[in-house]
């Protein structure tokens, strides 16, 4: 699998292949100069596809890895392993099928607007994929409350779902989320919830239960995105997995809580508190095993990594990105995200989730080669 990762101004006709699939994240003030870059494409390669996401800031290269301008990944997949997946409509509905029944796929998905596209219908989706990975990024952007957008064929929509699948026969796709903290303390039920609000806990005003659990939430604490929880929709099956999901705000006019995604009543929520070192180390490691390609020869790595944890991580989102990088040694690309779908290391089932560095291998399967 041949691919090459660059920058919009880098886009030439010197690449001396011919793309059929191609990823670009765009700054969401940047949609002029993207479109620029989206015509260039058209006018040097044709009908490639292209999958494009909105980003917080983009993510390439080696360190110092932030990148303001636009970046791409040109990449030449066999053209019968892959299909585009695009709605605009949520009433629509979309088929996820490749078209032969049975076989294993995996799912690279982007998604704008209301984050109810994103948490329904994951376990039917994932039965689906026959076994493959399902992984994604809510679309990035400065201003949060805004949210992000994703380019498809000349237009730009702030709601929908873009994305391909791919032949799991004929390529791999791992990943994993890391983040830094772990569940704690007893499950509450969420009574009482408006889109992304909690309203009501356990019967009580969600603010004031939280508060005299976890202490006062200090603009300070709320600016170092130091007070995020797990949820667990009461639709998930027995035995799912809690969901890392940010505090974006507080209204203590209200007494309410506000999330960086949506909240269903009879959601069950757990406190978040920092995990140790050794716990850290052991999560770094299993993702690196989990994401080392087959046949490393012509894979990459997409890192998806939440807008919040330049505010929370400091340096640790360097450290762990830097680290993968050293040990993995793929080339990469990626965004910042206001949200992100993955399995934790130990875990095979995807959720969304917020607050995490999602890190995903692509390779073509030995077998195909």
């Amino acid at each position: 699998m041949r691919h090459i990762i660059i920058k919009a101004s880098e886009l030439t006709q010197k690449i001396d292949f011919t793309p059929t699939l191609i990823f670009g994240f765009y700054g969401e003030d940047q949609r002029d100069a993207f479109l620029q870059t989206a015509h260039k494409v058209n006018r040097l390669f044709g009908d490639v596809a292209l999958i494009a996401c909105s980003s917080s800031s983009n993510i390439m290269g080696k360190a110092p890895y932030r990148e303001e301008e636009t970046v791409l990944c040109l990449m030449d997949l066999t053209r019968d392993a892959f299909r585009i997946l695009f709605s605009s409509d949520k009433k629509e509905g979309i088929d996820f099928s490749l078209g032969a029944k049975g076989r294993a796929q995996h799912a690279l998905l982007f998604y704008a607007g209301n984050d109810s596209w994103v948490q329904q219908g994951f376990e039917s989706l994932q039965e689906e994929l026959h076994g493959g990975g399902l992984f994604g990024a809510v679309a990035g952007a400065l201003d949060t409350d805004k949210g992000g957008s994703l380019y498809y064929e000349g237009a730009f929509y702030e709601e929908g779902i873009l994305g391909c699948l791919i032949d799991a026969t004929q390529y791999d796709l791992k990943g994993a989320a890391l983040h830094d903290f772990e569940p704690s303390g007893i499950e509450l039920f969420v009574t009482k919830a408006e889109g992304n609000r909690i309203i009501q806990i356990e019967d009580e005003p969600a603010l004031s239960m939280i508060e005299s659990i976890i202490g006062t939430i200090t603009p300070n604490r709320l600016a170092m995105f130091d007070t995020p929880f797990f949820i667990k929709n009461g639709s998930l099956k027995k035995g799912a997995e809690f969901s890392l999901t940010s505090l974006q705000n507080i209204d203590r006019s209200t007494n309410c809580l506000r999330l960086s995604h949506n909240v269903q009543v009879g959601s069950r929520l757990k406190v978040a508190i920092p995990i140790s070192n050794r716990s850290m180390k052991r999560r770094l490691w299993r993702t690196q095993k989990k994401l080392l390609p087959t046949d490393p020869k012509g894979a990459l790595m997409f890192f998806f990594s939440s807008s919040s944890l330049p505010s929370h991580w400091h340096e640790m989102e360097v450290l762990y990105m830097m680290n993968m990088i050293d040990q993995v040694r793929l080339p990469f690309i990626g965004l910042h995200t206001l949200g992100e779908i993955a399995p934790l290391p130990s875990q095979q089932q995807s959720t969304l989730r917020d607050q995490t560095l999602t890190v995903i291998s692509l390779s073509e399967r030995s077998a195909a080669l």
